[in-house]
């Protein structure tokens, strides 16, 4: 396994330890995502949560969203890079393959943790997961079911390539931005930049992924009387 691989397998093991933290502080984990950057050539894990049905509905669009924001942060340079993106999740586990686990009456309450870094290397875990309720206190246990693997669940790895596609879209936007624009751009600060873009994206969501050009009605013709 090349150096890569075996420093998101050895952040994807801390991720669960973290996940037993969050669980004595919140009761729940609900979904945990660390972005992995790398600034003055020091790396450091950044949790996001996502809590609430109504963001998590959104969790793609939150996502893709947060991959656009540190992809702005790289093209300002405040930071060097981005080297990963990692998610731990509660998810359910049953014994039959034909049926959706969730909809198993002896399904298991369980945790994947999972990463994908910019190279397109993936890594996951399963774990089977044990509650232990003393007054409203809570602790938990893991056992492994599945080793690591080099593709993420079903459910995960869109989430994981969302993000990316963000960040690739700000390289994108770098790659082709008119010298003749630089300046302008980079008299923006970051939350100024993420407005601008972002502004564009949500239009394209308005418009159900279609992009539209929008005319301006001529002004002599529409005040011309028949």
């Amino acid at each position: 396994m090349n150096k890569s691989k075996n420093e998101m397998r050895e952040t994807v093991k801390q991720n669960l330890v973290m996940a037993k933290e969050f669980y004595k502080k919140n009761k729940e984990l609900g979904l945990v995502m660390f972005i992995q950057q790398k600034k003055d050539k020091k790396k450091s894990l950044i949790p996001v949560f996502i809590h609430g049905e109504g963001a998590f509905d959104h969790r793609h669009d939150v996502v893709f969203d947060l991959g656009v924001r540190f992809g702005i942060m790289k093209f300002k340079k405040e930071i060097n890079d981005v080297d990963g993106f990692y998610m731990i999740s509660e998810v359910w586990i049953g014994d039959n393959k034909d049926v959706a686990p969730s909809q198993q009456t002896d399904k298991k309450e369980g945790i994947a943790s999972v990463g994908l870094d910019k190279d397109g290397n993936m890594l996951s875990e399963i774990y089977e997961m044990k509650k232990k309720w003393v007054g409203d206190d809570v602790s938990v246990e893991f056992k492994k079911l599945v080793e690591f693997g080099d593709k993420p669940d079903k459910a995960g790895a869109p989430l994981l390539e969302m993000f990316w596609k963000g960040v690739k879209s700000m390289e994108k936007f770098d790659e082709l931005l008119p010298a003749g624009l630089r300046e302008p751009v980079a008299s923006l600060n970051t939350d100024e930049t993420f407005d601008l873009i972002m502004s564009q994206f949500n239009q394209i969501r308005k418009n159900n992924g279609q992009t539209k050009i929008i005319r301006r009605e001529n002004p002599s013709r529409s005040s011309r009387k028949k």
